[in-house]
């Protein structure tokens, strides 16, 4: 709640972004008893319109449903399906060949998304697919642009911490700020204004 709360607060206007256009959802393997009980005890109506779907019905901030992906039709929910961390070989190959027939960017986006999800959550399905698979080299096709823009994120944090101790170790010197943003300069050649940025 806090989450869609804050993304809310980002609208340009104050209701630009409206409480109906926003659903928490939380997903999870088994159906979290302990919570269901508790929606039981306090009153709040829960819908199951289709197997694994769960809408909490009371009035809270945002609409809100429970996702159980065990329970989910596989048919019809693959892609919710894919958040799950058990997945199949024949699961993922699926999710790829939906994704090819894919045209539009959001669609697209969207798959990556999951799919980024599904690595994460099937790490040993995706260890055996390494061995020769064709399979693999469709996922990582897919997700190495993401990855070299996290890889490539990560190295200009790990950049931005080495100047930043570089020039602690020569304020500490007692370096002049002119001396310090020269030789900055040509150790890590900065221009004037990058090295000025970190001063």
């Amino acid at each position: 709640m806090a989450y869609a709360s804050l993304y809310k607060s980002y609208g340009k206007t104050v209701g630009g972004i409206k409480a109906d256009d926003i659903t928490v959802s939380i997903i999870h393997e088994a159906k979290p008893d302990g919570l269901f009980r508790y929606f039981e005890e306090h009153t709040y109506p829960v819908a199951n319109p289709y197997p694994g779907i769960y809408y909490i019905e009371d009035p809270i901030m945002f609409p809100a449903q429970i996702i159980v992906t065990r329970e989910l039709n596989e048919k019809y929910h693959k892609w919710l399906k894919a958040l799950s961390g058990h997945l199949k070989k024949e699961n993922i190959q699926e999710l790829l060949d939906s994704r090819s027939h894919m045209t539009q960017k959001a669609d697209l986006e969207l798959a990556d998304s999951i799919l980024e999800v599904c690595i994460g959550a099937n790490r040993k399905i995706i260890e055996q697919l390494k061995e020769g698979d064709n399979m693999y080299d469709a996922l990582m096709e897919i997700m190495e642009p993401k990855i070299k823009l996290r890889e490539d994120k990560l190295r200009k944090e790990i950049r931005k911490e080495d100047i930043q101790g570089a020039i602690n170790i020569l304020k500490n010197l007692n370096l002049e700020n002119s001396k310090i943003k020269s030789e900055i300069i040509k150790e890590y050649k900065l221009s004037e204004s990058e090295a000025e940025a970190f001063l």
